[in-house]
């Protein structure tokens, strides 16, 4: 059963209607609400299918274009006037059974005067009206929507609304999660894949053993620190055999979990971290 009748120009307010019907769609679904170019199946009796649809809906929009109350058709005679015209008898007909009619303003048209309309349509002047801008459509349209929930019910939504997104995750703290020992696989482009035992303490120190292929077993220390962007530096020395030299690395971590973190170094060399304790 169809719930919700909307009535137009198809002539001159269709894209409106049809940008309209996607929302009331999506709102209360498809089953519920009469739109010609939706609802009329090839070969049917057009005339019987709209006036069984006028006489179970609950609620007509009337789509007011700037040219609804003008419109003439071939012979230059204005439509309204006209008894048969469609449109005249969908509103007449709604409003005869005393149905809710919400005319809805678009192309910044202006409601009717009394004065302007034939007698069967004069009623419609009375019902509040509710406009449709193309600046304001989303809101505009929510506000309408809200009001048709009060008259047909909310049992027929079609589509749920979407869950609203999801918080964000925490931003991974490097700093709580490295303290502790870890075994680093290093694999340098050149020379193959090295290996780094390292302990980092919570207060900012760390030391460890390094293997580099070719290069043979050195010891490292130093201190180390939390940067912005997921990156860590390493300062401090490095000792080979009786030789002391600086120990430099900046890492940029780009997987990070509690127990493996692979990344980056400044010098190219991927770097993937197991926790050993």
């Amino acid at each position: 059963m169809s719930k919700i009748f909307v009535s137009y120009r198809r002539d001159e307010t269709s894209g409106y209607a049809g940008r309209l019907i996607d929302r009331l769609n999506e709102r209360f679904g498809a089953q519920r609400v009469f739109f010609d170019l939706q609802t009329l199946e090839p070969g049917v009796d057009w005339v019987e299918s709209l006036e069984r649809a006028l006489d179970e809906c609950q609620v007509l929009i009337a789509v007011i274009g700037r040219n609804w109350l003008d419109a003439v058709d071939r012979k230059g005679r204005r439509r309204l006037d006209n008894p048969n015209d469609s449109l005249r008898r969908e509103v007449a007909r709604t409003l005869e059974r005393n149905i809710r009619v919400v005319p809805v303003l678009v192309q910044d048209a202006e409601m009717p005067e009394p004065r302007d309309l034939p007698d069967d349509l004069v009623p419609l002047t009375r019902r509040q009206a509710i406009e449709l801008t193309n600046s304001g459509w989303h809101d505009d349209v929510t506000r309408l929507i809200k009001a048709l929930e009060r008259i047909v019910g909310e049992d027929g939504t079609h589509t749920p609304p979407p869950d609203p997104p999801p918080e964000p995750p925490e931003p991974a703290n490097l700093a709580t999660i490295l303290p502790g020992t870890w075994q680093v696989q290093i694999m340098h482009p050149m020379v193959g894949v090295g290996t780094l035992n390292i302990q980092f303490d919570p207060a900012g120190w760390f030391r460890g053993q390094k293997m580099v292929p070719g290069m043979g077993m050195s010891a490292v220390q130093g201190q180390w620190q939390v940067l912005p962007g997921n990156q860590v530096a390493l300062q401090g020395q490095e000792t080979l055999g009786f030789q002391v030299g600086p120990y430099s690395v900046l890492v940029q971590f780009q997987e990070i979990g509690s127990a493996r973190l692979v990344g980056v170094t400044s010098g190219g060399e991927q770097v993937v971290c197991q926790r050993a304790g």
